[in-house]
């Protein structure tokens, strides 16, 4: 396919060219891309669909000859060996976890497919938002430039509410601001709160500045979630972009976020799992407005009792798990919450 191309369209010789491993990999995900819009184009569910949709329909009148050659088949066999995304697949997005501890984990070997099969559906998480909130840990260049060749993950970083002691020297270096706020769960003291304040409000400049949604980490009383608010209000426009992450708040709270930011967005984790110690979030999440929600495992931190680890793949269940409570298909779940986070955080 691609020596015709260069024989044909640009009069060269492939043999005389020299594709890298990188080029090869990019036409990869174009030849993904192209088959997908064809799909959308016409109408077609599946690739094989389309197949049959050709075979049957479409007229080449330039093709004289076969479309395919024997000296294609390395270049079929490299595409099907890159090829890590199902066309037909449902696109799933995690859009809160950490890389950063996954990657210190035992025996690991680099991220999973992560494709499961529900009833004739085919779904995969084809992106993953890693937050990097312990700078720390902040990936270095060599690392940064290793995670991007995995192009289902985009990476954002902040700075963690109970970790800000001595940490503004990096703020301007962030690449967004992930999972910011404020945090009363270790007890702090009056000049302790006050320097959460001062860094998350420094966060918020920046994102502010650089037009960057913000993560909220808010764990704390009545009180402390007001002053988070107020923060916010002060320092954003109410059109904002807002990931509520983790949120396990009541009605009330809920109802102020959104109307406070509409823009916002509520992350909904691996708590729903996890009715033993969370037993009224079922019940919360159930009033929630669909079109607000994005999917998050929070993993490896997050590890619900009764399986094996906590990773990207706990979104299997928690889509299971919407679809039955709001009585819905699996697909609907999926297909909105993916559309809520690619908004949210701009992906193409």
């Amino acid at each position: 396919m691609l020596e015709n191309h260069c024989l044909e369209l640009h009069n060269c010789n492939i043999a005389d060219n020299t594709f890298k491993e990188e080029q090869q990999s990019v036409w990869t995900e174009l030849m993904n891309g192209l088959l997908l819009e064809l799909c959308q184009r016409y109408d077609k569910k599946t690739l094989d669909h389309l197949v049959d949709y050709v075979r049957t329909e479409a007229v080449f009148e330039q093709c004289q000859s076969a479309v395919f050659h024997w000296t294609d088949i390395p270049l079929l066999k490299f595409y099907n060996k890159k090829n890590r995304f199902d066309v037909e697949a449902i696109m799933v997005t995690d859009s809160h976890f950490h890389l950063d501890k996954i990657k210190q984990q035992a025996r690991f070997s680099g991220l999973s497919i992560y494709k499961w099969n529900d009833g004739e559906s085919v779904y995969q998480i084809r992106h993953l938002v890693a937050n990097c909130a312990f700078p720390r840990r902040w990936p270095a260049r060599e690392e940064m430039e290793e995670i991007r060749k995995d192009r289902r993950i985009r990476t954002t970083a902040g700075i963690h509410p109970r970790i800000v002691k001595g940490e503004m020297s990096v703020l301007n270096s962030m690449l967004a601001v992930r999972e910011c706020g404020l945090d009363s769960s270790d007890n702090p003291n009056n000049k302790e709160l006050k320097k959460q304040v001062h860094v998350f409000e420094e966060q918020l400049r920046i994102a502010k500045r650089q037009h960057l949604p913000v993560v909220i980490h808010c764990r704390g009383d009545k009180k402390l979630k007001n002053m988070c608010r107020d923060s916010l209000s002060n320092f954003l426009e109410e059109d904002h972009p807002i990931h509520w992450h983790c949120f396990n708040g009541d009605m009330e709270e809920y109802r102020q976020c959104e109307t406070m930011f509409p823009n916002g967005k509520f992350g909904i984790s691996p708590f729903l799992l996890m009715d033993n110690k969370y037993p009224s979030y079922r019940s919360t999440v159930c009033e929630l407005d669909l079109k607000d929600l994005v999917l998050e495992t929070d993993s490896p931190y997050l590890h619900p009792q009764g399986y094996p680890e906590a990773s990207p793949e706990l979104l299997k269940d928690i889509i299971w798990k919407l679809a039955s409570m709001f009585d819905v298909p699996s697909e609907d779940i999926a297909r909105v919450t993916t559309r809520n986070a690619r908004q949210l955080y701009n992906i193409d």
